[in-house]
């Protein structure tokens, strides 16, 4: 998760979205190219966001942001085993 830590600042309300940020974003989806990897990025942002303070409302627009199409949206109570 790494790859999104120029995020933080915009996740937790305090920031723009950085290129970086973006770029991370898309080589994240990128990486996620089966169902086991989907539901395991999900899995990962499901439990990180609360842990570092990002806001469900700001993971979603950072997703159509940064140009992404994802076949969900973020929610804190998402089963992630539901996503394809």
């Amino acid at each position: 998760m790494s790859s999104v830590s120029p995020c933080l600042a915009y996740l937790q309300g305090s920031g723009p979205v950085a290129a970086s940020c973006c770029d991370g974003v898309k080589n994240l989806n990128k990486a996620a190219a089966t169902t086991p990897d989907r539901q395991a990025v999900c899995g990962c942002i499901k439990s990180l966001a609360p842990t570092v303070g990002a806001k469900p409302d700001l993971i979603n627009s950072l997703i159509s942001k940064c140009g992404v199409a994802l076949p969900y949206r973020y929610s804190p109570s998402m089963d992630c085993s539901k996503i394809q």
